[in-house]
């Protein structure tokens, strides 16, 4: 850490640095991928009549990791994984040279990527405290959304992150429309069809991200609108909702774009150049 915390506090990444961000970043994003598959996973389960859509969420996705065999060690190396995960989104929100060509539009990744960072450092912890046997503690979001309310501004800011969070919804549709998730992706290695096949997996996957996020941010602009933090729902109550609107089959279009997802960043982990944002 010693080495990483000189590297911030200097204007440039080592070489040293960069091999171990670079990898922290690869450890990071199949972890992330290997979180979004489970989640998807429940979700088709329970389009399948084999489970509650609701505990399609990272809670749900914690649980099952510690229902498998050896799961202890399995979410140790998750939350190992995760921890990458965070130290490459706070650098990125640091160091990234691809953070925007306005002022505004870097301000806004700078955020973006401090804000994932932090939600991913959240889950940790919760595993942290499983792999400790003192629980998941409860609905974090819920409770985190109450202590915002209780400030004197604070339906106003929840309901500002919500309308946040279904913009970046809606971007996730167009990232997947222009297919800007293939970028920086060192896939002349394989074979045209395999190509195809990643632009085609990685589309599906953002779209689904797409919609989950649009009912998450739409669940937060609720919660202020009416300074109740019990309506702040995560991908659980969203897939909830794809199920009443939609029914099982249109639930499992999205599940399967969120298994999608994940199959995308175990793709990200291995072919993304982590070292062009340096």
């Amino acid at each position: 850490m010693g080495v990483f915390n000189h590297t911030l506090s200097t204007g440039g990444i080592g070489g040293s640095s960069r091999q171990w961000i670079e990898k922290l970043a690869r450890w990071g994003y199949a972890a992330k991928g290997f979180v979004y598959v489970l989640i998807g996973i429940l979700a088709v389960m329970a389009a399948v009549g084999r489970g509650g859509s609701g505990s399609a969420s990272k809670q749900g996705a914690a649980d099952m990791i510690f229902d498998q065999p050896f799961g202890k060690f399995l979410a140790i190396l998750v939350v190992i994984g995760i921890l990458g995960f965070v130290v490459w989104r706070f650098v990125q929100a640091a160091k990234s040279k691809s953070l925007g060509s306005t002022h505004n539009e870097t301000m806004m990744n700078r955020v973006r990527y401090g804000l994932s960072g932090a939600i991913y450092l959240a889950f940790a912890i919760t595993l942290i405290r499983m792999i400790q046997g003192s629980g998941g503690g409860g609905n974090g979001r819920q409770q985190l959304v109450g202590r915002v309310l209780e400030m004197d501004l604070g339906p106003l800011l929840v309901a500002l992150a919500g309308i946040g969070v279904m913009i970046a919804g809606v971007m996730q549709w167009v990232k997947a429309y222009k297919e800007e998730y293939m970028q920086k992706l060192s896939l002349g290695g394989l074979a045209a069809r395999m190509r195809d096949n990643v632009r085609k997996i990685g589309k599906l996957g953002y779209a689904a991200r797409g919609v989950v996020w649009l009912l998450v941010g739409f669940f937060l602009l609720q919660a202020g609108l009416n300074s109740d933090a019990s309506q702040a729902q995560g991908s659980g109550g969203a897939f909830q909702t794809i199920e009443q609107w939609g029914g099982s089959w249109v639930l499992l279009v999205v599940a399967l774009g969120v298994v999608a997802y994940g199959v995308f960043m175990f793709v990200k982990s291995r072919y993304y150049q982590v070292q062009s944002e340096f």
